[in-house]
């Protein structure tokens, strides 16, 4: 199976790892995503990762239990620089992407649980004594 491509305006290296983030999508074409998922971001940065589930429901119900887990919500990884609100990094990076309508609390939406591996770490080289 190929992987599938999420579109995201940040920088996707910035991603959070190791523990799911939401990825909302408007509509319900989303919710058949499963598996491996390239997400790539702005400046053609790419990282791999997973959808380990999705669910479906209004976009205020959605924000209430997934808006502090949102791509977005990590300052690193907001599209603007400065945004430590995840709710004002949300709701600017999916006005931008859909536009203002789509911000209609009862709007259809699809929240990607996407889960991208640990970086393993870089050996240090061994200092001399």
């Amino acid at each position: 199976m190929a992987d599938q491509i999420l579109q995201l305006d940040l920088n996707a290296t910035a991603v959070q790892r190791g523990t799911p983030v939401a990825v909302f999508r408007r509509g319900f074409d989303a919710f058949a995503m499963r598996g491996p998922v390239t997400i790539q971001g702005k400046d053609g940065t790419s990282v791999q990762g997973v959808v380990v589930s999705t669910e479906v429901g209004r976009l205020f119900n959605l924000c209430q239990r997934f808006i502090g887990q949102n791509v977005f919500a990590a300052p690193a990884a907001a599209a603007m620089p400065g945004y430590f609100a995840p709710d004002a990094a949300l709701f600017d990076a999916l006005e931008k992407e859909y536009g203002r309508e789509a911000l209609y609390p009862l709007e259809p939406y699809t929240v990607l649980m996407v889960t991208v591996p640990m970086q393993s770490p870089t050996p240090m080289p061994l200092g001399t004594a």
